[in-house]
């Protein structure tokens, strides 16, 4: 959340201790569906038909699933290559455990960082332990510097090559004191962490309720939470959380059917659906449809969707577990499905909630913060319904930064430097303040090079105005001294983002940064303006001529002073896009200038920044919708400009954001000194 020196710091040891003795005794376990089996249900599949005529005219998925393409899924299952997805689920190390008379298949990657996290992952019901194939190993085996995991992710009981829990009316009570059992007994760990959506959120429930001395922090893909009474106008909400209500609305009229049937009568459609892998995919695959067109999915993800889909039918059938999946509704009805998120006893353990963009199992913030201590919440603009199965590319390259923000936010506040590798956003996002914030639209900024200079003074400028949200990046924030005091004492409004201009891999990390956060501001919130001030002169004085000159040297001013901003330009392009009035200032300099005549000296820097015009000329033929300038400071007093310098650098931006308020589409191109008066 925003102030993170108001979240009470948890002592974690998240050391791993030597299992008790009596503990269940793990046995490594390997998929192996045997040839018969697989010859079997492909024949039963062939053998299975499906009617030649709709089941009215006209009918499409608002009936349910779609005739067309079921014939196109069926075939896709008849054919489907089991051997392929086995193999990949076999490159993860597995196990069962025998905990309480109930055996339980689990997936067990253990990092080798001496600092890695114990991590609980729990699936949902139309889902396997093949949610998680694509996040494991970034989890276990992150990028240099990232936070490392020990991956623990079960088959929920009932499902897979996990039995039924040994008990009658058996309850996630009972799931989640096998699974701490698991994590504690079996696996030996003091204290860990975890994470769950659709019913793996519901068993996840009640380990942060009743584990909370082990299980110590809990992160939600799903937390249906009732409205508040006093919470009566959406119009307040951002744009994401108002299109989740549409959802939630919608899915309630009609899309709970399965819900009714198996939290009532779950035997009627499990002796229906067993041993007959046509009706299951039928059945799953009208949600997996509708999931489809919620998610905003990538291409990569939709060309995949399919196969996902195909080996939970698959996967199920094998084991003879579609009809037992299913219990899991009537044995926990609406009291663990949905009241459980609407009570807020202590002794919870600290949480947060991924909100994916597509998910129906959920509620806005502000109603999941009444149900207990919700520490961290994060939109991501992808995802969907069992998320991590559909995040890609990017973002599921981020879920160690993304995890590792989540636990640095809920056990040590953000603010103590050592315990793990720092976020690139020192600031957790929350949600935005009362007052001002919703009175009156925010106004977003985007600042590089901010750790000093003209750039820490315009961060300084624009915190003194509540409206303003201020991206304040810069190479390395761990040492930017003075802009972490900033954002300290503006945390509502100041985000340290770590971008260095001369890293075109950094720039695409910050933009998606950004992307984050705008998602969670309220409307459709874009970037309103970027101040590209980064810039670096290689030689103290008066820098090189054009025969001391250096090509090392040369390289770099250019890659930092000019492609920098061309590329910054281009990953934030669509996030100006979204902005009403979208403003771009390249910080250039007087010795651009042909017309002042400066001489010979700084040839190098006068180049890039001559350099810089032209490509400032040329952003604003490309964006002709976009107000794109080039700004000279003058010689102000910074590192750069020394103490000789003329101007102080407070007097200079204030004449530039003044001069930005008044700029227009036709001024669009040119370049212009601090204070409006044209250059040439």
């Amino acid at each position: 959340m925003y102030s993170l020196t108001r979240l009470v710091a948890l002592t974690l040891s998240l050391g791993v201790v030597i299992a008790d003795t009596s503990a269940p005794t793990p046995k490594e376990f390997k998929v192996s569906v045997s040839a018969s089996e697989i010859k079997r249900t492909k024949n039963l599949l062939q053998g299975q038909r499906l009617p030649n005529e709709l089941v009215v005219p006209g009918a499409d998925f608002s009936y349910g699933t779609e005739l067309s393409w079921m014939n196109q899924a069926k075939n896709a299952l008849v054919n489907f290559d089991w051997r392929t997805a086995e193999k990949t689920l076999n490159a993860f190390k597995q196990y069962l455990a025998t905990i309480e008379g109930t055996n339980i298949h689990y997936i067990y990657e253990k990092s080798s960082a001496k600092n890695a996290i114990p991590l609980l992952l729990l699936h949902g019901w139309g889902s396997t332990v093949s949610e998680f194939n694509k996040v494991i190993k970034p989890l276990v085996n992150p990028p240099a510097g990232e936070q490392a995991f020990d991956v623990v992710a079960p088959s929920l009981p009932g499902i897979g090559y996990s039995s039924m829990v040994q008990k009658v009316n058996a309850t996630v009570v009972d799931n989640a004191r096998i699974f701490d059992t698991l994590m504690t007994r079996v696996l030996g760990y003091k204290t860990y962490v975890a994470q769950g959506g659709d019913f793996g959120a519901i068993n996840l429930r009640q380990l942060q309720k009743k584990h909370s001395d082990t299980m110590k922090l809990a992160l939600f893909e799903g937390f249906p939470a009732p409205r508040p009474a006093n919470e009566t106008d959406d119009s307040q909400l951002p744009a994401y959380e108002r299109r989740l209500l549409e959802l939630v609305a919608y899915f309630q009229a009609v899309g709970t059917g399965y819900l009714v049937e198996q939290t009532t009568k779950v035997s009627t459609i499990g002796l229906t659906m067993y041993d007959h892998p046509q009706g299951f995919l039928s059945y799953l695959g009208e949600k997996y449809v509708m999931i489809q067109n919620w998610s905003n999915f990538t291409s990569a993800v939709n060309a995949t969707f399919l196969d996902e889909l195909l080996t939970v039918v698959l996967y199920q059938q094998y084991t003879n577990t579609i009809h037992t999946g299913m219990a899991m509704y009537q044995l926990n009805g609406n009291k663990y499905i949905f009241d459980a998120f609407a009570e807020n006893p202590a002794g919870q353990a600290p949480f947060g909630v991924h909100h994916f963009e597509g998910e129906f199992y959920l509620s806005p913030r502000s109603w999941i913060a009444q149900q207990g201590p919700l520490t961290w919440h994060k939109y991501h603009t992808r995802g969907g319904h069992f998320g991590a199965d559909r995040v890609c590319g990017r973002l599921y390259s981020r879920l160690p930064r993304i995890l590792r923000q989540f636990v640095l936010a809920t056990t040590w506040g953000g603010s103590q430097d050592g315990l793990i590798t720092l976020p690139s956003v020192w600031v957790i996002p929350g949600p935005p303040p009362t007052s001002s914030f919703q009175e009156m639209p925010a106004t977003t900024w985007l600042v590089t090079g901010s750790s000093r200079g003209i750039g820490l003074e315009c961060v300084t400028h624009l915190a003194q105005n509540p409206n303003n949200i201020i991206f304040a990046t810069c190479r390395n924030p761990e040492i930017a001294k003075r802009l972490k005091e900033l954002a300290a004492d503006n945390k509502m409004h100041v985000y340290i983002v770590a971008l260095d201009v001369a890293d075109e891999r950094s720039i695409v990390r910050a933009a998606d940064t950004l992307g984050d956060i705008l998602g969670q501001l309220p409307g459709q919130a874009g970037l309103d303006y970027v101040l590209q001030n980064a810039a670096i002169q290689t030689l103290a004085g008066d820098g090189d001529d054009c025969l001391t000159l250096e090509a090392s040297s040369f390289r770099d001013i250019m890659s930092t002073n000019v492609l920098g901003p061309a590329l910054v330009m281009k990953y934030m392009h669509p996030h100006l896009k979204k902005s009403s009035r979208p403003v771009v200032v390249n910080f250039s300099s007087g010795l651009a200038s042909v017309a002042m005549d400066l001489g010979a000296r700084s040839t190098s820097y006068s180049i890039s920044k001559a350099a810089l015009n032209m490509l400032t000329y040329k952003q604003t033929k490309t964006c002709p919708d976009m107000i794109v300038l080039s700004v000279h400071p003058g010689w102000v007093k910074t590192d750069m400009g020394t103490d000789k310098a003329p101007l102080e650098p407070s007097y200079v931006v204030d004449k530039i954001i003044q001069l930005l308020q008044r700029v227009t589409l036709e001024d669009s191109g040119k370049f212009m000194r601090y204070d409006g008066k044209l250059e040439s």
